[in-house]
């Protein structure tokens, strides 16, 4: 499945990765992820982020965030704007 990369204004992301490996796309970089890996993407601090799985594994991410009101969600490749 293919998910675009996605940026939030207000809304803070953590990331755990439960298992498998692959690749996050964040700020125009390439970072290699695997099992044990956590991340941050803070709110309106990064251009953009995406998780590609790369391999035949599965990609087992726990997604943590907060519930902002005014959240604006953009999806650049997309060219999608939401507004919680």
């Amino acid at each position: 499945m293919f998910q675009s990369n996605v940026t939030h204004s207000k809304q803070e992301e953590f990331y755990f990765i439960m298992s498998g490996k692959g690749i996050l796309r964040i700020n125009g970089e390439e970072i290699l992820i695997k099992t044990g890996d956590v991340i941050s993407a803070p709110a309106g601090k990064d251009k953009g982020h995406q998780f590609i799985n790369n391999s035949s594994e599965i990609l087992k991410i726990l997604d943590i965030g907060t519930r902002e009101k005014g959240d604006i969600i953009t999806y650049p490749d997309g060219n999608v704007l939401l507004i919680k």
